[in-house]
């Protein structure tokens, strides 16, 4: 669909359907992913992401939730 053809509503509507998906990639340093945000539904695409961001060495502690979801996160999404 052409966006320029769509109102506001009708976006925000598609997004709800699960018909589009808007996806927000942010970068302090223009070379990793710093954060992230998705509108719309994609389990599959949320887990490549937390794939993809990584997570801080220091960071990689069991009790660390954060951790958990990235662990969680490589293995949904195969890579272990």
């Amino acid at each position: 669909m052409n966006d320029s053809k769509i109102t506001d509503s009708e976006k925000q509507q598609l997004i709800k359907e699960g018909r589009e998906i808007v996806i927000i990639i942010e970068s302090i340093d223009k070379r990793f992913i710093s954060n992230f945000t998705i509108q719309g539904n994609s389990k599959q695409l949320l887990n490549e992401l937390l794939v993809l961001k990584g997570i801080n060495q220091a960071e990689c502690v069991l009790t660390n939730e954060e951790y958990k979801t990235f662990l969680n996160a490589l293995v949904i999404a195969k890579y272990i």
